[in-house]
C-alpha cells in the first residue's frame, strides 16, 4: 500500500465532539482531522505545529507534536556538532578531576631512596 506524503502544519488545536477527533485549523485557512495520542489533549486551544504522514483527503497521522511557542528542531548535522563538543568538554572536566586527584595521592619522598 502506497504511504502518503509528509506534511508540517502549524495552527490551532480544538477538539471535536461529533467526530470525536482532534482538528488542526491551520493558518493557511485549511481544516484537518489529526489522528494522535489522547494525552495531547492539554495542546487543545493552543497553535501547535504537526508533522505527519497524510492518510485521507483532510485526515493526518501525527508523527511528532510540537508546541507553537517551541523553538524550531536545530538540524542534525548543528545537534551532532554540538553533541560532539559537549562529550569532549565532559571529557576534560574528567581528565582535569583526574590529575587533581593523582596529584593529591602522590607519597612524599623519603631520604633513603
Amino acid at each position: 500500500m502506497p504511504r502518503g506524503t509528509r506534511h508540517m502544519l502549524t495552527g490551532t488545536l480544538d477538539w471535536d465532539e461529533s467526530n470525536r477527533s482532534y482538528v488542526l485549523h491551520a493558518k493557511d485557512g485549511g481544516c484537518w482531522f489529526v489522528d494522535m495520542p489522547w494525552r495531547s489533549r492539554r495542546l487543545i486551544g493552543r497553535e501547535v505545529t504537526v508533522e505527519g504522514v497524510r492518510s485521507g483527503f483532510n485526515l493526518l497521522d501525527a508523527v511528532r507534536i510540537r508546541d507553537g511557542a517551541a523553538k524550531q528542531p536545530r538540524s542534525r548535522h548543528r545537534s551532532a556538532l554540538a553533541g560532539l563538543f559537549a562529550r569532549q568538554r565532559r571529557l576534560a572536566r574528567i581528565i582535569g578531576r583526574l590529575r587533581r586527584v593523582g596529584r593529591s595521592c602522590r607519597l612524599p619522598r623519603g631520604r633513603g631512596r
